[in-house]
């Protein structure tokens, strides 16, 4: 598995991958962003964008785009990492991303709350390609339907089989 962290400055973000930056962009509206609703729609715009760019053969980029401080080879490097992601891996992407946002703008309860949403999401990936005992569902419905009710996202996991 890959180490992928985010890092978010006020004016600047910055995308590791392996210890190695991929990708900087730039945002200075940050207050924009301080509903779920918006934080979600911002992060997929920012990995729309991302992969635009990656398939793109310009060199204009959304926000400041591929780091190519070694020169166009490392720049060009970059975009095929990108391009090799798993599907696993983008979902670590985002959950990256909004880490990197909670300290700018939104509170504990939403973060939180986008946590747990993120977990379900991930267990239902999880559970999607490898069977469960029985122990074992009955252990994760009663934790999703316990953070369901605590954060108020029970009639959501419901409507998507987690609990």
């Amino acid at each position: 598995m890959r180490n992928i962290e985010f890092y978010a400055g006020y004016y600047e973000w910055r995308l590791f991958i392996d210890d190695e930056l991929v990708y900087v962009f730039g945002d200075s509206d940050n207050e924009n962003y301080n509903t779920k609703k918006q934080l979600h729609s911002y992060i997929d715009i920012v990995m729309e964008a991302i992969d635009d760019e990656a398939n793109s053969e310009d060199s204009e980029s959304w926000g400041y785009g591929f780091c190519g401080l070694y020169g166009e080879d490392k720049k060009q490097e970059n975009k095929e990492l990108w391009l090799s992601l798993t599907k696993k891996e983008r979902l670590l992407v985002k959950r990256a991303i909004f880490r990197g946002w909670k300290r700018y703008c939104v509170s504990d309860y939403q973060v939180k709350k986008e946590e747990v949403r993120q977990q379900a999401i991930d267990y239902q990936l999880e559970t999607s390609e490898r069977c469960l005992s029985y122990g074992e569902l009955f252990e994760m419905t009663s934790y999703f339907e316990r953070l369901g009710k605590r954060y108020g996202l029970l009639k959501e996991f419901r409507e998507n089989g987690i609990c």
